[in-house]
């Protein structure tokens, strides 16, 4: 006579490590895509999930940034860097995440040649 276990095959439990590892390796593709501290040239500043374009558009001002573009998200601009502490600066003044526009643009740009 076969013995059942006492854990259900397939539980979500088993899941756990996979999903830990996928979350990992995203945080990790973003941080070296596009993160950066001493960003020069244009960068896409992230507010917090309800921020609104006008709530973002004062952090990028709060920190004497010049906002370039919409970055296609309502919390989301693309600003251009006035110094070398802009991104320091962007935090200060209330961003949630700033990354390297260019950088990501590059990435983004290879994404679609590939897909099509």
């Amino acid at each position: 006579m076969k013995e059942r276990s006492a854990r259900p095959r397939g539980a979500l439990r088993d899941l756990l490590p996979a999903a830990l590892l996928l979350v990992l390796t995203v945080v990790g593709t973003v941080l070296t895509a596009g993160l950066s501290s001493t960003a020069r040239g244009q960068v896409a500043v992230l507010g917090a999930p309800w921020a609104g374009f006008e709530d973002v558009a004062r952090i990028v001002a709060g920190a004497d940034g010049s906002i370039i573009a919409p970055g296609g998200l309502r919390n989301v601009v693309i600003a251009r860097a006035s110094s070398s502490d802009f991104v320091t600066r962007l935090y200060e003044a209330g961003a949630w995440l700033v990354l390297d526009w260019d950088g990501l643009t590059g990435c983004l740009a290879s994404q679609r040649s590939t897909l099509s």
